[in-house]
């Protein structure tokens, strides 16, 4: 990355490599990477990646988005979900009402899940 960088400022990568470790990924995409697509999804994928590139957005194939069971989460993603945690255990801390108060607790726990299920650092 910091290589093509380098060479190509403003340069848009996507990488396309048979290799899907969680680790490697997350470090294309965090540094820089606008792409990264496996070659077994290559054939359906890797156009769809290129236009998604192209137009300022993530192109991730779908092996790398669903893994056993586990979700790639963006950094957006994640500071969204970490985000709206704060917020609800705020206003969990302000609601008078246990009833709404155990719905919002849930309603975290939920959030939670979410960042504990996907495949990024914990």
């Amino acid at each position: 990355m910091e290589a093509a960088n380098r060479l190509c400022r403003g340069a848009k990568i996507l990488f396309l490599t048979q290799n899907n470790e969680a680790k490697l990924v997350r470090a294309a995409l965090s540094n820089g990477a606008q792409g990264h697509v496996l070659k077994v999804d290559a054939g359906s994928e890797l156009l769809p990646a290129i236009k998604a590139v192209l137009q300022g957005e993530k192109g991730v194939s779908s092996g790398i988005k669903q893994r056993k069971g586990t979700t790639m989460l963006s950094p957006e993603e994640i500071a969204q979900i970490e985000a709206e945690i704060e917020r609800l255990e705020r206003l969990r801390e302000e609601c008078i009402d246990s009833g709404i108060r155990k719905r919002i607790e849930a309603w975290i726990e939920v959030e939670k899940k979410k960042l504990a299920s996907s495949d990024n650092p914990k």
